[in-house]
């Protein structure tokens, strides 16, 4: 039989054929009665994009089509499209007729946001971004006033990871924000280490009318920390007989109370003995130690309070702390030069060698420097610098003993 290979290949064609036409088939029959999954277009997300991709202008024309389209989203499409156009009036500042059009699209949906809590919430959301759609944020909630107390402290309450945030905007609105402060803590919805930032933002707002509410506090509220920080805010608005609380207090049980009485320290004007502030040092809470740390320059230089402070650098497991240490024992001038050539002698760990160096080079030590501390340096310099970061540090410091 000959065989043409024309009609094998004519044959090889049509059986792919009938393969594909039996496989689209199947696919076909598999879909029907199937819905496929589509996203919804969301305009509000693609703004959102746009923000965060620096264009607020594109941002703004998504927004305002969404205020239309998107009817469901409407509290939280005027919150982005008031920073939207905040962001954009900012960024043609200097056109005037293009600054204008967006001060003036911002301006007229924040007074919608005004009448409306739910925008308003949205608003105080957009802080979270920590970008600069959150600082157009906090401007016009700067700019509200008391007005956007309320929903700051809702966010307060429920959202703790931004509550230095949010402290930081009530405190810039400073006064008109105290009523609902002072409501907020009356509610005992909130927390003591919550209701004791308040109460101490409070008692740094210089408003005599906060006394009265203060001293109920202070006499009145159950948590330990929420009593010592009432009395700490008092004492800053005039009230001078909480200073003997105060100081018993650094030796509370509670942590929020000591945290009180030491942040109150730097405030008190007849300081603690020297002696209860050191013995304090060795606080277990960060917090307290820092407070105590940061007063301890203001004492006479005398060697226990020379050796305190060296020991906080050496020993202190937190970085604010040493840190604080450092500027403290800085203020006791050319006294801590031997105490510290000294313990640099024998410390191993670098970071401490550098902040015992970067004491040594404070203008108010470095001035004290004699010709036999300097050979010394310039000893530890040549036999005990091993890291490079402190060879680095004590040659600066050697230069500038050569400049004096």
């Amino acid at each position: 039989m000959i065989r043409c290979p024309g009609h094998r290949i004519r044959s090889r064609t049509m059986t792919a054929s009938v393969t594909w036409s039996v496989a689209l088939a199947v696919a076909l029959g598999a879909l029907t009665g199937c819905e496929v999954e589509r996203v919804k277009f969301s305009r509000l997300v693609e703004g959102k994009k746009f923000l965060a991709a620096a264009d607020p202008f594109q941002a703004a024309v998504y927004f305002q089509e969404a205020l239309v389209k998107d009817k469901d989203q409407t509290p939280a499409v005027e919150a982005h499209l008031v920073v939207a156009a905040d962001r954009a009036a900012r960024k043609v500042a200097e056109i005037p007729v293009e600054r204008r059009k967006y001060e003036t699209l911002r301006d007229e949906h924040l007074a919608v946001i005004l009448r409306d809590a739910a925008a308003l919430s949205h608003l105080v959301a957009i802080l979270e971004y920590h970008d600069l759609s959150s600082q157009s944020a906090e401007r016009m909630l700067v700019g509200f006033g008391a007005a956007a107390a309320p929903a700051l402290l809702e966010a307060y309450r429920l959202k703790p990871a931004e509550r230095l945030m949010i402290l930081r905007v009530l405190g810039e609105i400073g006064v008109p924000a105290l009523p609902a402060m002072r409501d907020a803590i009356r509610s005992d919805e909130l927390i003591a280490i919550e209701q004791v930032a308040l109460v101490r933002l409070i008692g740094g707002m210089k408003d005599e009318g906060s006394i009265a509410f203060l001293t109920e506090v202070r006499n009145e509220a159950t948590a330990p920390g929420v009593r010592a920080e009432a009395a700490a805010a008092v004492y800053r608005l005039g009230r001078k007989g909480e200073r003997n609380f105060l100081v018993q207090t650094l030796d509370s049980p509670d942590v929020l109370a000591r945290r009180a009485a030491s942040n109150a320290m730097v405030h008190i004007e007849d300081k603690p003995d020297q002696s209860v502030v050191i013995r304090n040092l060795r606080d277990a809470d960060a917090d307290v130690r820092l407070g105590l740390v940061r007063i301890m320059g203001e004492y006479p230089s005398t060697p226990e309070a020379i050796h305190a402070l060296i020991g906080v650098i050496r020993q202190d497991d937190s970085t604010d702390v040493a840190n604080a240490a450092v500027g403290s024992l800085a203020r006791y001038g050319p006294t801590v030069i031997e105490p510290l050539l000294d313990a640099f002698a024998i410390e191993t760990d670098w970071p401490r060698r550098q902040r015992m160096i970067r004491t040594l080079g404070d203008e108010r030590v470095i001035v004290g420097f004699d010709m036999d501390q300097e050979f010394r340096l310039y000893e530890l310099y040549e036999k005990r610098a091993r890291s490079p970061q402190v060879k680095g540090d004590m040659a600066h410091l050697l230069e500038l003993l050569d400049e004096k």
